[in-house]
């Protein structure tokens, strides 16, 4: 009989094969939900942008409640294809190598 109940708690614990999903409740601090896996996924580590001298950096969250970091409102960063020069105080087009 014991061999039996042991069997029996096994199933209950394993959910019968079902796969186990994550509700949006579950996930912790730097997750998020993602509703097609059903699952709480980490959080993408936030990039610091090129910011111009003496600008500083703002944290915000993005749609999912993931931290995002932008320039301080009025400090537009660099676009992709340039870098801070900072003898120039400008974004310049970087020398090629």
């Amino acid at each position: 009989m014991k061999k039996w109940m042991q069997a029996a708690v096994m199933l209950v614990m394993m959910g019968c094969g079902a796969e186990a999903t994550d509700r949006p409740e579950d996930c912790r601090p730097g997750e998020f939900y993602h509703e097609a896996n059903k699952a709480c996924m980490t959080c993408p580590a936030a990039q610091e942008p090129q910011c111009r001298e003496g600008c500083g950096l703002e944290i915000y969250e993005d749609q999912r409640g993931c931290p995002l970091a932008r320039c301080e409102a009025g400090c537009e960063g660099c676009a992709d294809d340039e870098v801070y020069e900072a003898s120039t105080n400008q974004c310049v087009a970087p020398e090629p190598a």
